[in-house]
């Protein structure tokens, strides 16, 4: 038998599991957010992403049996092995959601981040290459910064399970089950850390690292780069459209365009010169068609 040590603060609660300390705070009856850092002293930074607050009306209820500890709400449970911090999520009819490896699923790999220190008197260098002119200092000094840690979220996904979102990506990717996939923001590449699954769950990873997903034979998880802690939301639906609504109300509407980004938008890969670009603008005016901006690629 594994004794397990946790403590109640108001909604919240924190456990002592293998490894480090996890923090359980319901925001609805539905979703839960989970931290895990290694140690109790979790992080005091605002989130850039969630603006809503957890309702602290929220019920939820703590149960042990020898190997289990089950924190539930009337929608979802999550039981923890108390051998191992392995999650296990269910239904409110006891039904499997998904499940971490039996061995653990929440990995802390310490790192150093490390930042470049310029001289005030060194000069930048240009350089020409493939992708173009480059400007660089080449005295610059490496320091570490702070310290941090890859994080790395495991699974145990259905055989018949379907997962889609972490946003638009250009490699013609639907159902996300036998891929990788590479989440940074570049042109034509947008990312949105939200984890969508046909079994009616879904995962909103608070991270604004680069990041991996990555399923296989060999593992299933989701990894980031550089994090404090591991930080998430597990969303419960079970449909697509509740889940979307957790995540809307976990993040806040999406803020509209300003009116002129409804009309017609000119791109072009580029324009050579100032005079090209307002003679273009002439053009669409002299011929009566509508432009609302002219944008060069």
């Amino acid at each position: 038998m594994q004794s397990i040590q946790y403590t109640i603060h108001r909604n919240i609660v924190i456990i002592k599991i293998p490894g480090g300390f996890l923090e359980l705070t319901p925001y609805s009856e539905c979703v839960v957010h989970v931290r895990f850092a290694q140690t109790e002293a979790f992080s005091t930074k605002a989130s850039l992403m969630v603006q809503s607050a957890p309702n602290a009306e929220v019920y939820f209820d703590i149960s042990e049996t020898p190997d289990l500890l089950t924190f539930s709400t009337p929608k979802l449970s999550i039981q923890i092995n108390k051998h191992t911090g392995a999650f296990t999520y269910l239904d409110s009819m006891g039904e499997i959601l998904t499940k971490e490896p039996d061995r653990g699923g929440k990995t802390l790999v310490p790192i150093e981040v490390v930042k470049s220190v310029f001289d005030e008197t060194a000069e930048a260098q240009i350089r020409k290459d493939a992708d173009g002119v480059h400007a660089f200092v080449p005295s610059a000094k490496q320091v570490v910064d702070r310290h941090a840690f890859h994080t790395k979220l495991a699974f145990e996904w259905m055989p018949d399970e379907a997962l889609y979102g972490l946003g638009s990506h250009e490699e013609g990717m639907m159902n996300l089950r036998g891929q990788h996939q590479y989440l940074y923001q570049q042109n034509m590449k947008v990312v949105a850390p939200v984890l969508l699954s046909t079994r009616g769950y879904g995962i909103l990873l608070d991270s604004y690292s680069l990041m991996t997903f990555h399923d296989d034979a060999f593992g299933s998880y989701l990894w980031t780069d550089v994090d404090d802690e591991l930080d998430y939301y597990f969303i419960y639906g079970p449909e697509f459209d509740q889940i979307v609504k957790s995540v809307r109300q976990l993040t806040g509407k999406a803020t509209m365009l300003p009116r002129w980004a409804f009309g017609y938008i000119q791109s072009k890969e580029r324009y050579v010169s100032q005079d090209e670009l307002i003679s273009v603008v002439k053009e669409y005016r002299e011929r009566g068609l509508p432009l609302d901006c002219i944008v060069q690629d």
